[in-house]
């Protein structure tokens, strides 16, 4: 490195100097030399023209460098200006050296550059920026919340080392009024939330998406027998989407049951499960007690439908007994009539103890049995039997009495309607628009053309009227071309 002294030098060798030097030290800042000449060009044997060409190639370069300098300083001033927020560079002495567009419109349209923000800014807001300017030259960086003209701004700053050698301040400051206030809504909306779930007697809990629980309120932690302290652990509760109850051991040993929905949710800025419990302990044991409790009665019922048939056997075989120390004919008679009238009754209480119900009975298998029990009082091998029976089950106040009916229409065929012994019985029930119709008929010899069940009908068909009024049913009795009993009755609303 030369030094040069250009008071003591004539213009001439001034100018040597300086054709002769590529880079120049001005005040202890470094230049290219635009007019500098390599030797080769000095020392060559055109040197004249070389010299102009070389100048020449020093400008056009120092014009390029200064079109891109300003294409550079283009962008970077359309870029700070376009900033979504305030950017700005202070000095030493915290004036401004640098403030975009946003920074202008600020302060109505009033220049910083120089200034300070005391020159501009309320007092309070100054102070506030100043304090957070001197941490950023303290501590190298600072971030405050700083309110101005109404308006909250999220400022960042940063210390900057200038050319000067000096430190200064840069930042940047987005508008965050909108952002502080629903923050505060939110901050609102939560305490809300938390007001109603602290108190709430449902046991609530919050999980993240793996499970780890962030939190749960007193009924919660009263169920699971958590501590106020626990949190930050898995807690191992199924999270399907879905309503299902769980089973819980408390911390007492006792056995908690609870209905279980969970729900998507945000806790903290955090997508979260909300878990709802609904203890349903008492519940479960109340129906377990009912559950007990019915299954005695069940046993209870059973047995007394059996011992109601035992009883009626009993009197059946009394009654059959008795018959044998009777030489009145129609006394004999009366008695059958009453045996079989009997086993019918006994017949239903035996169906009833074995259904797994108890209250119903499948009637159509029903009047299987009774035709098989007809068949056995009054054996003959040429009368026959035809059944259409639909599925359809009475409860016990219904299929006695229906039952009865039954066994009277089929004795009272099997006694009067076949003198010769031979015939055909039809038996059909079938249930339509919640009514029940049940049909017994044959091709015997029928009945006279005057014939009035109410007047001229027997014991047993006073027997078949007066169930048919307790069955809220008709019952109709056609003596043409055999006889043919038909009864019809609505199907109780409990089927």
């Amino acid at each position: 490195m030369c030094q040069y002294n250009r008071r003591l030098l004539s213009p001439q060798i001034m100018r040597g100097v300086i054709l002769t030097h590529p880079l120049l030290v001005w005040h202890s800042t470094v230049y290219t030399n635009p007019y500098y000449i390599s030797p080769q060009i000095i020392l060559g044997d055109e040197s004249g023209d070389g010299e102009v060409e070389s100048w020449l190639e020093n400008i056009r370069r120092e014009n390029e460098l200064l079109s891109s300098l300003e294409n550079l300083m283009g962008l970077y001033d359309s870029f700070i200006d376009h900033a979504p927020g305030i950017v700005f560079l202070k000095d030493h002495s915290l004036r401004y050296i640098l403030a975009n567009r946003a920074l202008l419109e600020l302060s109505g349209g009033y220049d910083p550059t120089g200034k300070t923000d005391f020159d501009f800014m309320a007092r309070d807001a100054a102070e506030a920026c100043f304090e957070s300017d001197l941490k950023a030259l303290r501590d190298g960086e600072s971030y405050s919340e700083e309110e101005v003209q109404g308006r909250v701004y999220g400022v960042y700053k940063f210390r900057v080392a200038l050319p000067d050698g000096t430190s200064g301040v840069g930042g940047f400051a987005l508008d965050i009024t909108d952002r502080k206030a629903h923050e505060r809504e939110v901050e609102i909306s939560r305490n809300n939330f938390l007001g109603i779930v602290e108190n709430s007697p449902e046991p609530m809990v919050i999980v993240d998406l793996d499970g780890v629980l962030l939190y749960s309120n007193p009924a919660a932690r009263e169920f699971f027998g958590w501590s106020p302290e626990y949190s930050g652990v898995r807690t191992g509760i199924p999270l399907r989407r879905e309503l299902q109850e769980i089973e819980v051991l408390s911390a007492d040993g006792e056995v908690r049951v609870a209905e279980m929905m969970v729900t998507d949710t945000v806790w903290e800025g955090r997508e979260s499960l909300l878990i709802r419990l609904h203890d349903i302990t008492r519940l479960r044991r109340y129906e377990e007690s009912l559950r007990s409790s019915l299954r005695e009665k069940e046993v209870m019922l059973r047995e007394i439908h059996h011992r109601v048939k035992n009883n009626l056997q009993v009197i059946s075989s009394l009654l059959n007994l008795q018959k044998y120390h009777l030489d009145d004919g129609r006394a004999v008679a009366a008695l059958d009539d009453s045996i079989i009238r009997i086993k019918s009754m006994a017949m239903i209480h035996e169906k009833l103890y074995q259904t797994e119900s108890m209250v119903h009975v499948n009637f159509s298998e029903y009047i299987g049995d009774l035709v098989s029990e007809i068949r056995s009082n009054y054996p003959s091998g040429k009368i026959r039997f035809h059944c259409d029976l639909e599925d359809l089950e009475l409860n016990i106040n219904q299929a006695i009495p229906c039952r009865l009916i039954v066994n009277e229409a089929l004795t009272n065929t099997m006694k009067h309607a076949f003198p010769g012994g031979s015939g055909d019985v039809w038996i059909s029930m079938h249930g339509k628009d919640g009514s029940v119709e049940v049909s017994v008929a044959d091709n015997g010899v029928g009945l006279p053309e005057s014939f009035d069940p109410s007047v001229d009908g027997g014991l047993g068909m006073e027997l078949m009227l007066n169930l048919a009024s307790q069955l809220d049913g008709d019952i109709n009795i056609d003596g043409r071309e055999g006889v043919r009993v038909t009864l019809r009755f609505p199907l109780e609303s409990d089927q």
